[in-house]
């Protein structure tokens, strides 16, 4: 199930939650569940912003289709919040889709990505369920414009400030806002 909220004048979010039978832990443990997974649609006068990607090249597929429904605009960059592949393994889909679309992290967060999304992706996540073979076959496409403190998005009448408030999630992590939304 796929629910789209408004969250403010031009910026969704969109959860996405598949059912799961089981999942297999690092730990090895079996348990029920759902996989779920959390995407952001901001847009400005000259362009839209995605705030992750989802785990697969196949997903982001689905999150391109996403925003052309919600018709916002153009998509002219994509964030990723933090290295995890249900945020950054559907890059591949984006850099399909826009071939010059800069794909912004933190260094940190980059370097990450480059360290792990290949053992990650081989692991198929550690997913038991049908996203594993999506996972498997997917390109990883690294961000590919960083910063290390914070960085600033032009969407013509708006800013997206990026910013790397120190380790949280993860070590790379990095906050958006929305100034004109707060």
């Amino acid at each position: 199930t796929t629910n789209r909220v408004a969250v403010a004048a031009g910026a969704y979010r969109v959860v996405t939650v598949a059912a799961v039978d089981h999942i297999k832990t690092r730990t090895g443990r079996n348990v029920v569940g759902a996989f779920v997974a959390v995407h952001d649609i901001v847009a400005g006068s000259t362009g839209v912003v995605v705030v992750d990607t989802h785990g697969s090249t196949a997903a982001g597929l689905g999150v391109i289709d996403d925003v052309r429904r919600v018709g916002v605009g153009p998509v002219t960059a994509v964030v990723n919040t933090h290295w995890h592949f249900d945020h950054t393994f559907g890059n591949a889909a984006f850099r399909g889709a826009f071939p010059d679309l800069p794909i912004n992290a933190t260094a940190e967060d980059r370097q990450n990505f480059l360290d792990w999304a290949d053992g990650v992706r081989a692991n198929g996540a550690g997913e038991t369920d049908l996203h594993r073979d999506e996972i498997i076959a997917t390109d990883l496409v690294a961000p590919d414009t960083t910063f290390s403190s914070a960085a600033v998005i032009e969407l013509g009448d708006r800013l997206l400030e990026l910013a790397f408030l120190g380790r949280g999630h993860t070590a790379g992590d990095l906050v958006v806002r929305i100034p004109d939304a707060d």
